[in-house]
């Protein structure tokens, strides 16, 4: 609902981007964070914001592909 009212809410792109883990829609994900990451360039004024919230899926990503590719002891 929020990206309706706001498409380019970074919050929700990053926490909507996450759940797209959460399901393994890992291609989902990398295009949320690849939007973040084009929001940053061509937002000057916001772009602290779109890449602090593109640096977290970042993190997110690696984390789910450690995850599900590393055997865990």
């Amino acid at each position: 609902m929020a990206l309706r009212i706001k498409p380019d809410y970074a919050p929700a792109i990053e926490y909507r981007a996450e759940a797209f883990l959460g399901v393994d829609s890992v291609d989902a994900a990398q295009a949320a964070l690849a939007n973040l990451r084009q929001m940053a360039q061509s937002d000057s004024a916001q772009a602290a914001v779109f890449t602090a919230y593109a640096d977290t899926l970042m993190v997110a990503i690696e984390r789910y592909r450690l995850e599900r590719f590393v055997p865990q002891k």
